[in-house]
């Protein structure tokens, strides 16, 4: 008996360590992993920063130039309007980024009205969805949808989904918008024609600095979604992609 308590003892201390071995192996592994994503995205930020930039800088000195006519004047600063907006998007990401990995991202919530959140963000997309010529379309089957929540958090959400969606649907395409009500929750489902994205990548479209978004055409940071599932979960949602 007493021979075979003790093989058991050392069968169960082998087992034991070979399970802390294997954690702290995938341990090793997604450290190195998380490093290089960082690496990645630290470069890609430098290149987005640096080409909105100069972006800004070429086309203002375009409008500078006095042989210019009035329309391509107005059209060279349209241009630099629009970079700026992207650059501030971008810079918004990171901060937003910065603050809930030091803890510091705080929301406010109060009574409102998500029919009119959604409503928003859609009419603010309106003008850059008609630009490229994809039809923006929003659909509610209620106008009345009261939750309490951060207001301005939840249409940085919407605006993050709809900027995603807008930015990977070709000419031509269709993105919606729709609002779906039941008794004790609500669905709002943003829903387009672009490309999509390879089921196996799914998993990683939320995870912050995921390279999902890089490795697309027209690629950006990846940070919106992955600020998006922050703000949803803490507001007691879920996000999802298919």
């Amino acid at each position: 008996t007493g021979v075979v308590q003790k093989i058991t003892e050392q069968k169960l201390a082998a087992e034991e360590i070979t399970k802390i071995h294997e954690r702290e192996k995938k341990a090793r592994e997604e450290a190195v992993e998380a490093n290089r994503a960082k690496d990645f995205f630290l470069a890609f930020v430098s290149h987005e920063l640096r080409g909105q930039l100069n972006n800004i800088l070429g086309w203002l000195n375009v409008a500078r130039t006095k042989s210019l006519d009035k329309d391509k004047q107005e059209n060279a600063l349209e241009r630099v309007d629009r970079s700026a907006q992207q650059q501030k998007k971008l810079i918004d990401d990171l901060v937003d980024s910065a603050r809930v990995a030091s803890g510091r991202l705080r929301l406010e919530y109060y009574p409102t009205n998500l029919y009119t959140i959604v409503r928003n963000s859609w009419q603010a997309h309106l003008p850059s969805a008609q630009e490229r010529n994809i039809r923006l379309e929003f659909a509610s089957d209620r106008e009345s949808v009261p939750l309490f929540g951060d207001a301005s958090r939840l249409l940085q959400v919407f605006g993050n989904l709809l900027s995603n969606a807008l930015k990977y649907t070709p000419e031509g395409g269709r993105v919606s918008i729709d609002i779906e009500t039941a008794d004790e929750s609500v669905r709002v489902q943003v829903t387009d024609t672009g490309n999509g994205i390879d089921p196996d990548e799914l998993p990683n479209v939320f995870r912050q600095f995921s390279p999902v978004a890089a490795a697309r055409s027209n690629p950006g940071l990846g940070l919106g979604l992955s600020i998006v599932k922050i703000l949803v979960t803490k507001h007691g949602g879920l996000v999802k992609a298919e």
